[in-house]
């Protein structure tokens, strides 16, 4: 049995149908320790609320909230470069 899940984290089966067996084969995408959840998307069309995209929604609006809010204090540019170690160097519009 699977579960739902979108969280990139918790995913851990994938899915290949074949129509014209009409077969669907699952398979694991990483190693699964023993009692962990297997956890799968159903997809776009769900007919309940998918309760992880809301919070994960909802976290990604206060963390733009916060850097909003971080780059006006600062006065920093919203925009960054990334340097050779994929580090973010903000940009100052001072």
């Amino acid at each position: 049995m699977f579960n739902h899940s979108t969280h990139p984290k918790r995913l851990n089966v994938g899915w290949i149908k074949d129509v014209a067996a009409e077969t669907i084969t699952y398979t694991t995408t990483r190693d699964i320790s023993a009692g962990e959840e297997l956890c799968i998307s159903y997809g776009a069309r769900l007919t309940f609320k998918d309760v992880e995209e809301q919070q994960r929604a909802e976290e990604r609006a206060k963390e733009e909230e916060l850097e909003a809010t971080y780059f006006w204090k600062f006065g920093m540019d919203a925009t960054a470069d990334v340097d050779a170690e994929g580090k973010e160097n903000l940009v100052s519009k001072k």
